[in-house]
């Protein structure tokens, strides 16, 4: 299923989000961190 949340992720990155459902050992903490919870600039 896919979330907003997924959508969200996918419209960032196609790539990320394949390897966040598929293989979430791959991914930098870094990058999770910065992907999951972007900046709120207004």
């Amino acid at each position: 299923m896919l979330t907003k949340s997924d959508f969200i992720k996918y419209i960032q990155c196609p790539k990320y989000l394949w390897l966040y459902k598929n293989r979430k050992d791959l991914i930098p903490e870094a990058m999770i961190i910065k992907i999951v919870k972007p900046s709120k600039k207004m």
